[in-house]
């Protein structure tokens, strides 16, 4: 009984946690526009904070392989961030804003990361499958960019990203976090510093090549999401609530798809699930560049699920077995600290392709993206003995 109250704990935990991106990542570089900023000043404010997030990134994975104490390094992280938003959403001079988007990324970057070590760990402890609670995160950031938002913007004309819901349901979460039963990590067998660490994942091939992969894959779709606002807003001159029913469009199916994905990836092996996502993101960008069409755009968003499934169940699982347990915080904020660096590239380089040749490009640049990665997994036997 108690397990499964814990797992089920643990699922309102992620599901309250990506409420928290669903009520902010949406509307960030649309509320950036809207105060003025210009198209280098966005990629300036992101990149510069992805690259501040990467310099903390090891050291919140170190101190949390060394006490084990997730929980506690989480819910210190998530109140960091919410109180540093609510500062932050009160400034209207690009100063203030770039400094204090510095301190919210540092803070905010490497919650989801250990957030999936500690449930990677929870659920292969007391046999529960990692994927619901994934797709929990799923829904929640569903609730939250389309639910909530809408009925913020439509009832009382408030315009994201939405900082006071943030710090809320930052509270809940890390109240709630607290009941969850902490699992048992793996003793280290000899002393291992964060050098060493350090040293022993970049010697594994295995992870070096995910971690290329996720930079042509999930990273790069993140960014050309960010910018989707944008495009609807500015560039077809749609209103708010066309964010809503995209981010719906993208995540409501994406609930499902992450649900299922370890029975696909078990099935036919995550080689062929992830070309199966390079293809459909490649379909999805080329729409997203020719169409002006939402309701078009809307039925081509439902494949955003397939690349968010085996890029975060599969490739987190994949780095679950071949990364020992003792160093696996460490190993899940290197990934995130190498994300923030992929996320500070190609945050300048989307803002200058933005301001130089507007939102179109951006798809096309990532459809190529999409085409090298494909590329890649289809010569790479990497992940063929690899189900789930």
């Amino acid at each position: 009984m108690k397990k499964n109250r814990g797992f089920i704990i643990l699922c309102i935990c992620y599901l309250l946690y990506y409420i928290t991106l669903g009520v902010y990542s949406p509307y960030l570089n649309v509320y950036y526009e809207r105060v003025g900023l210009n198209g280098s000043q966005i990629g300036l404010i992101n990149s510069c904070g992805y690259i501040a997030a990467m310099v903390f990134s090891p050291l919140w994975g170190n101190i949390t392989d060394k006490t084990h104490r997730y929980k506690t390094m989480i819910s210190v992280l998530m109140m960091a961030t919410a109180l540093t938003g609510i500062i932050w959403q009160k400034q209207t001079l690009f100063i203030w804003i770039f400094i204090l988007s510095l301190f919210m990324n540092i803070f905010r970057s490497n919650i989801g990361n250990l957030f999936d070590g500690f449930s990677m760990q929870f659920c292969k402890e007391y046999r529960k499958e990692y994927s619901m609670v994934r797709s929990m995160g799923s829904l929640g950031y569903l609730i939250g960019s389309f639910v909530i938002a809408n009925l913020l913007f439509q009832f009382l004309h408030l315009q994201g990203p939405y900082m006071q819901v943030l710090l809320i349901i930052s509270v809940l979460t890390v109240a709630l976090l607290t009941t969850v039963p902490n699992p048992h990590f793996e003793a280290e067998k000899k002393k291992h510093d964060f050098i060493s660490n350090m040293k022993e994942l970049i010697r594994n091939h295995d992870y070096l090549f995910v971690l290329a992969i996720s930079f042509f894959t999930v990273m790069v779709m993140d960014t050309t999401v960010s910018y989707l606002g944008n495009h609807l807003i500015m560039t077809l001159h749609l209103d708010d609530s066309s964010i809503g029913l995209s981010t719906f469009a993208m995540v409501l199916p994406e609930v499902f798809i992450v649900m299922q994905i370890h029975r696909f990836i078990h099935k036919y092996g995550i080689r062929k699930v992830y070309l199966l996502a390079c293809f459909t993101q490649m379909l999805r960008c080329g729409v997203y560049a020719l169409s002006t069409n939402l309701a078009v755009i809307l039925l081509v968003s439902c494949v955003h699920g397939i690349m968010i499934g085996v890029g975060s169940v599969g490739v987190f699982s994949f780095i679950h077995k071949k990364v020992p347990e003792y160093m696996l915080a460490t190993a899940m904020t290197l990934y995130g600290g190498f994300t923030v660096i992929g996320y500070a590239v190609l945050s300048q380089l989307y803002g200058w392709i933005y301001q130089l040749a507007g939102s179109n490009m951006i798809f096309v640049v990532t459809l190529i993206f999409a085409a090298i990665a494909g590329l890649m997994i289809f010569k790479s036997k990497r992940f063929d003995d690899v189900t789930d």
